[in-house]
C-alpha cells in the first residue's frame, strides 16, 4: 500500500503508519501488508508575480509557533492565505501542493 501525504495535512506519517497496522493486523488479506508513506512537500505561489516557493515544515513545532502568532485560525487554509510573498509582499497565495491525502497504490495477492 502507497498513500502520498501532503505535509500540511498535519497528520503524522508514524502515526497513522502504526494505526493502519494495528487496524490491519487481525484482517486476514492485509496480514502481510507492506505501507509506505510518501511525504509530499508543501509549495506554494503567489497569483500575482507567480513565484513558487518551499515552506520548511520539518518540524512540528515550527507550524505550531507560527499558529500561535495569528490571532484567529479556522483552519490551515486561512492561516497559509494569510502569508505573504517572500517575492513581492503580495498576500494572494495559491497552495500548490501539500494537503493532499492520496491512496497511490495497493497490491492484493492471494
Amino acid at each position: 500500500m502507497i498513500i502520498e501525504l501532503g505535509e500540511l495535512t498535519m497528520i503524522d506519517p508514524q502515526q497513522l503508519q502504526f494505526t493502519l497496522e494495528t487496524v490491519f493486523e487481525d484482517e486476514v488479506t492485509f496480514k502481510n501488508c507492506k505501507i509506505k508513506i510518501d511525504v509530499s512537500e508543501s509549495i506554494f505561489e503567489c497569483k500575482k508575480c507567480k513565484h513558487s516557493w518551499r515552506l520548511d515544515l520539518s518540524s512540528r513545532s515550527h507550524m505550531i509557533s507560527h499558529l500561535e502568532n495569528l490571532s484567529c485560525v479556522h483552519s490551515m487554509d486561512n492561516y497559509f492565505t494569510s502569508m505573504i510573498c517572500p517575492c513581492c509582499g503580495s498576500n494572494e497565495i495559491n497552495i500548490l501542493s501539500g494537503k493532499e491525502c492520496v491512496l497511490r497504490g495497493i497490491k492484493i495477492r492471494k
